[in-house]
C-alpha cells in the first residue's frame, strides 16, 4: 500500500521551502503534493519515491510527520475518468477525506489518489472491479 508523508505547520515564510530543502537533502523526489491552509496553520501533504526516508528528513528539519496510507488509481485522462470510479468507492460507503490527482500523459493516463478510513479494502475492492490500483512500488518509480 502506497503512503504519503503528511506534515502539520504552522503557516509562515519560508516553512515550505525547508520542508523541500530536507527533501531534497535526503535525495526524495517529490512526485505530487497538495497544501492547504486555514487559521495561520497547514497541512502539506508529499507523494514521494521514498516516504521513509521523506518523514526521517521531515522529523530531522523539526518538522512533525505522519506516513498515511493512499490508493492510487491509474485512470484515463478523458471526460468521465474520475466519474467511473467514485460510484465505485460511494457502493462500499466510504468516505473520500482527501485526495488529489495528476496527468501522466495529457489525453491518455492520470493517477487519482484518494486517502480514505479503509485503504486497504478500497483498493482490493477497486481492483476487483476491474481499477488499475497502482503498488507503491509503481507509483513511487514514477
Amino acid at each position: 500500500m502506497a503512503v504519503q508523508a503528511v506534515v502539520f505547520m504552522q503557516n509562515m515564510p519560508g516553512r515550505l521551502a525547508r520542508m523541500t530543502g530536507a527533501l531534497t537533502g535526503a535525495g526524495v523526489n517529490i512526485r505530487a503534493t497538495t497544501i492547504s491552509s486555514s487559521e495561520g496553520f497547514g497541512v502539506a501533504k508529499f507523494l514521494v519515491d521514498k516516504p521513509e526516508a521523506a518523514a526521517a528528513a521531515l522529523k530531522d528539519a523539526g518538522f512533525p510527520v505522519a506516513l498515511k496510507s493512499v490508493v492510487a488509481v491509474k485512470m484515463d485522462d478523458s471526460v468521465g475518468g474520475l466519474d467511473r470510479i467514485l460510484p465505485l468507492i460511494q457502493s462500499r460507503d466510504i468516505n473520500v477525506e482527501d485526495a488529489y490527482g495528476f496527468i501522466l500523459e495529457r489525453g491518455k493516463e492520470a493517477i487519482f489518489v484518494f486517502e480514505v478510513e479503509r485503504p486497504e479494502e478500497l483498493g482490493e475492492f477497486l481492483s476487483r472491479n476491474g481499477c488499475a490500483v497502482m503498488s507503491d512500488s509503481d507509483l513511487y518509480g514514477l
